[in-house]
């Protein structure tokens, strides 16, 4: 399993998964929903009850 550790502003704020990866999916006339994936669909990471985006 891969682990990755979530760095903000240089500010160490955890330790997550690759379970933890996620993407966003819109929909017509509903909330939008987060969706685990792949490394290569992923645009988010969950830490600490967080969404971070990678930039």
């Amino acid at each position: 399993m891969l682990y990755y550790k979530v760095i903000n502003d240089n500010i160490f704020i955890g330790i997550s998964t690759a379970l933890d990866l996620c993407k966003y999916k819109l929909r017509d006339g509903l909330p939008p929903l987060m969706l685990t994936c792949n490394l290569d669909e992923a645009q988010y990471i969950v830490c600490a009850d967080n969404y971070y985006h990678d930039s």
